[in-house]
């Protein structure tokens, strides 16, 4: 949920705000303000990057401590792990060296036993490196002898611009010494380009030689008994052999590689010294949804190369497990450990997955678990509670969620009076923030969206958490505006239209998540990795354990509010980049987090899940908490009708369950947060969590973004209708399917006027109204 130390904070403290006139830039309806609030704070003054760089700088990224970072820290392209240092890249191979207790999973860079730096033989003392090229999972890094280029670059404290007059550092057309490098998930090879001088590689112990003398260009060596090839141009020789510092004469030519190999087979270093020189330029990642026919989310990872040597075009790369476990691509024998599991090595320039997309629904339909009578008066409660609205985006976020889940349960039970005010209130509340100035034109100081052009951001103020400093969890804060608004949506199709507040919600969405790479104003799926499969929670990533995500299940929440707002709005593409990320986050969720096979956890990782996933580690912890209860639910809330992944594997979540419940040593008496885990405990045993649901006290605080009517909406609808089945699909992705002892119940949730028959993988078919009057706005069927 919280991806900064700022989660240490219990209680906010916001500066005053000053009214300013900003600039305020019309989006339909709505607007938002070019210029900050008075008294505010912005994103980082530099960025760290070259010339070539054209477009928006990404954020939470694996590498992002590179371009935002005024420290070098470690980050983890698995299998290595990498460090700029002022003589060039620290390079080192975790997998050997994975150790694990019950307080997390770690493979580190232990600083001086890593394995090797990579340098310049006439620059050992570069300054600050600079970004000099991103793709969609590779990064370029350039170390350069020239002052001027490396000095200040990105920096505009006042101004909106950042561009810079000084020509790139391209090699073999400028005389500084420089040293570019190019890295990225899955690539055992770390590529080089020289320019006014050659390959220095200084190692932390002397090197043992297996393969090559000193008038070999390919030499296999072992360094702290791991393997690496190190792939140097025809006709190159070597000085320093019996020392802990190489020197390579690379015969006037500017390419050099080198690449952590999975043994010392001289087939293996054979096989990497064919696609050597054939250098990474680009990644390119493309995605389709299929619901016509399997629900299939087709995901394929293509790389481009230039052969400096060789005429083969392919590489080498390596698929976590949620890649290879769902690939048809031939996997080779060869393999690499991870923080993350094995990861497979295979051959080629592209390689395609293809998961299964288990729907999503506004709300659990109503089954019978509860009457209007019984609900009447839990829906009553939240109406007349005495709310004061929360002072950022994403406590307001939260506020609103509640409201979000609550009027289509109050739908579903008749209570329609109910869900109109609740409505009413979450309209005004959106149209609100997304608002730059106030009903009487007036410019306003808070709840409000302010876009930084310089960094291609959009900030919601008051923020919190690093929101604004560090570009922190913008998928958390801003998921549950768009949940929010797909809710609107689905009842008011014209307040979704872009000549009113649709544009807003777009941009909220662009922000996050762009699916367009020529977007001007915003990076490329900021918050998603797409090789790693999940999204980041820290924008600028200073951390020497690489960057982390804590709450899957709040980016969950936010890939169900995009499907249901695209679904809703009719937006093709935008439904199907929601699908493949909600897709893409839950197999990482159930491999990475959850470990729901229990193979990819060292077995001296005792604990159930891994509550914090970072770049070189995987941890037991929170920012803000060492209480159980917590540790375990914030991979679980919010709950919704997009959370029934957490019980696609039905032993793990009981599984799960008896692991909170030892380490909270008080039983299932829980204190805090009860109803997240009592709606959890019901995706494995519905009957026990209504036991602990109706012997609890019935004014015990619950988690602040949670009500008792979604808590007894959620387990007594589960009750009936037993577990949920994903081994069902259909062809809407507003669909469930679930199972209680051999009977099936269908659901699928309209969310147009149109009329449509959705048909299920086994041929079942369901016919839902179009949208009407509020009683029929439910437009569900369930056959039994």
């Amino acid at each position: 949920m919280i991806a900064d130390s700022f989660r240490l904070l219990v209680v906010l403290f916001l500066l005053p705000f000053a009214v300013v006139r900003a600039a305020v830039i019309p989006a339909g309806a709505g607007s938002y303000t070019t210029e900050r609030p008075a008294g505010t704070k912005g994103p980082p003054a530099t960025i760290y990057k070259t010339d070539r760089v054209r477009g928006k700088m990404p954020s939470n990224d694996w590498w992002s401590s590179l371009a935002w970072a005024s420290n070098s820290f470690a980050h983890y392209p698995h299998p290595l792990a990498v460090k700029t240092e002022p003589a060039g890249l620290r390079i080192a191979y975790p997998g050997a060296n994975i150790v694990a207790n019950p307080k997390g999973i770690f493979g580190l860079m232990p600083g001086g036993t890593d394995d090797f730096i990579l340098g310049h033989s006439t620059q050992t003392n570069f300054s600050k490196p600079l970004v000099d090229g991103f793709s969609d999972w590779f990064v370029d890094v350039l170390f350069t002898s020239d002052a001027g280029i490396s000095q200040g670059l990105g920096t505009d404290k006042d101004s909106n611009s950042d561009s810079n007059p000084r020509p790139p550092v391209i090699p073999g057309k400028n005389p500084s010494r420089t040293l570019r490098l190019s890295y990225g998930h899955g690539s055992p090879f770390v590529y080089a380009l020289y320019e006014g001088g050659r390959p220095r590689l200084a190692f932390s112990s002397v090197p043992r030689v297996w393969s090559g003398d000193a008038q070999s260009a390919t030499l296999g060596v072992t360094v702290n008994g791991r393997y690496f090839g190190l792939f140097a141009p025809i006709g190159s020789t070597w000085r320093g052999f019996g020392t802990k510092e190489f020197l390579c004469d690379t015969a006037g030519k500017i390419y050099f590689s080198v690449a952590v190999l999975p043994d010392k087979e001289p087939a293996t270093l054979e096989r990497f010294h064919r696609v050597a020189h054939a250098h990474v330029t680009d990644t390119r990642i493309e995605w389709s949804y299929a619901p016509a026919t399997t629900s299939d989310v087709t995901t394929t990872f293509r790389f481009t190369t230039k052969v400096h040597e060789g005429d083969d075009a392919g590489t080498l790369f390596a698929l976590y497990p949620h890649q290879w476990r769902n690939t048809a691509a031939t996997l080779l024998p060869a393999s690499y450990n991870s923080v993350r599991g094995v990861m497979k090595l295979a051959q080629g320039n592209e390689f395609t997955t293809r998961m299964k997309f288990p729907g999503v629904l506004p709300a659990l339909p109503n089954a019978g678990g509860r009457t209007p009578a019984q609900m009447q008066p839990l829906i009553d409660a939240e109406l007349n509670r005495v709310v004061t609205p929360a002072p950022d985006t994403y406590w307001n976020g939260k506020q609103i969620g509640k409201l979000t889940t609550l009027i289509p349960i109050a739908e579903l039970y008749g209570l329609t009076n109910a869900a109109n005010t609740m409505r009413e209130r979450m309209r005004g509340q959106l149209e609100d923030w997304f608002s730059a100035t106030s009903p009487n034109g007036a410019a306003k100081s808070k709840t409000l969206f302010h876009y930084d052009e310089r960094v291609g951001t959009l900030i919601g103020y008051p923020a919190s958490y690093g929101s604004d400093t560090e570009l922190n969890d913008h998928h958390f804060h801003y998921g549950y505006f768009i949940k929010a608004a797909a809710e609107l949506a689905r009842h008011d199709p014209a307040w979704a239209t872009d000549a009113r507040w649709g544009a807003m919600v777009k941009l909220l969405i662009r922000d996050v998540v762009s699916p367009d790479r020529a977007d001007a104003m915003f990076p490329f799926l900021r918050c998603f990795d797409p090789y790693a499969g999940h999204s980041w929670a820290s924008g600028t990533s200073h951390f020497p354990d690489g960057n982390n995500n804590e709450s899957s299940s709040e980016a969950m929440n936010a890939w169900t509010g995009l499907i249901l707002w695209a679904e809703a709005t009719g937006d093709r593409a935008l439904r199907d980049l929601g699908v493949f990320l909600f897709t893409t986050e839950m197999n990482a969720i159930q491999e990475y987090w959850f470990d729901v096979r229990d193979e990819n956890h060292p077995a001296a990782f005792t604990p159930s899940v891994a509550t914090m996933i970072w770049g070189g580690k995987g941890a037991n912890e929170t920012w803000f908490t060492a209480d159980p209860q917590l540790v375990h639910g914030i991979n679980w809330l919010p709950i919704h009708g997009g959370s029934l992944y957490l019980g696609h594997f039905p032993a793990y979540a009981e599984k799960n369950y008896r692991a909170l419940m030892s380490e909270f040593k008080g039983g299932d008496q829980f204190d805090n947060w009860p109803d997240i885990a009592w709606m959890y405990r019901a995706l494995s045993d519905p009957a026990d969590a209504i036991r602990l649901y109706e012997a609890a006290d019935p004014t015990r605080k619950i988690e602040d973004g949670n009500t008792r009517a979604n808590v007894a909406h959620w387990i007594y609808n589960l009750n009936a209708l037993g577990k949920p089945d994903p081994s069902f699909t259909a062809d809407f992705p507003a669909y469930a399917v679930f199972n209680k002892a051999g009977v099936k119940t269908y659901v699928v949730w309209n969310l147009t006027d149109a009329p449509l028959t959705v048909t299920f993988s086994d041929g079942t078919k369901v016919s839902a109204k179009k949208r009407g009057p509020i009683s029929e706005r439910r437009a569900m069927k369930m056959l039994r």
